[in-house]
């Protein structure tokens, strides 16, 4: 909970109220984590992708490839046929 309306989430459920729990969903939702670590793992993968980038010849490196903890989400339809196709 990283601190968020309490040490635990017995505490959480009695200091929060509905509303602050939705605005913190919907700044997880558009944020991601708040686990410090993986917003660091982040940061660290988007200058390393930045790096490879400018130092290969292709050019086609994704902040995801240098993020071991990070799940890469399922391909669309639309971006499986674009890809194999």
């Amino acid at each position: 909970m990283h601190g968020i309306g309490g040490h635990s989430i017995e505490q959480a459920k009695h200091t929060l109220t509905l509303a602050e729990v939705r605005v913190w969903q919907a700044y997880r939702a558009k944020r991601g984590s708040l686990n410090a670590g993986l917003m660091i793992e982040a940061a660290v993968a988007r200058l390393s992708a930045m790096y490879a980038n400018t130092h290969s010849k292709h050019g086609n490196h994704e902040p995801a490839d240098f993020m071991p903890h990070f799940d890469v989400p399922d391909l669309t339809l639309e971006e499986a046929m674009a890809a194999w196709g």
